[in-house]
């Protein structure tokens, strides 16, 4: 994939994309994406520790967390090929039926840098779900922020292989 992308781009797996530069320090960017399976079965994978764990990140996944609420919490510890543990996590700002809004970032931060904001919107889409996701980065830019939506992609797929193989 090229680090950078036209509104509307099909990436792998048939998603589309946009990044939009706001400002030098703000890059958003959004992915749409159809899997087959209910929006009750997709959000539980985004929204259950054990599932979460299955698809979100590389294939080291080491330990998972979930409080899928209002000011609750989020986070995956990552094993690196060199051995060293990578966290990530972020709160919950919405959690409804078909909407999850939460920061992500280091949850080890002591630089002072702001977490992004990631909404993720699931519409019934005749059988299966569509996904709506965005993300604004702060303190980034646009390359930054098409290898972090490329990796957004990988999960996606990850995510679809989970919710379609639950049937």
């Amino acid at each position: 994939m090229s680090s950078t992308t036209t509104p509307g781009e099909i990436l792998s797996s048939g998603f589309t994309a946009e990044i939009s530069e706001v400002n030098p320090v703000t890059v958003e960017y959004s992915l749409t994406s159809h899997f087959d399976a209910p929006v009750a079965r997709v959000r539980e994978a985004w929204t259950t520790a054990d599932q979460l764990a299955q698809w979100f990140g590389p294939s080291s996944r080491e330990k998972a967390t979930v409080d899928a609420r209002p000011g609750g919490h989020w986070g995956l510890v990552f094993e690196m090929p060199d051995g060293a543990e990578m966290p990530l996590g972020g709160s919950y700002i919405e959690a409804s039926d078909d909407t999850l809004v939460f920061t992500t970032g280091d949850p080890d931060n002591t630089a002072g840098d702001l977490a992004s904001l990631c909404t993720v919107h699931l519409v019934a889409d005749g059988d299966g779900t569509r996904q709506e996701f965005r993300q604004a980065g702060v303190h980034t830019d646009p390359a930054h922020a098409a290898g972090a939506r490329d990796g957004w992609v990988t999960f996606f797929d990850q995510l679809a292989d989970l919710v379609s193989a639950r049937g």
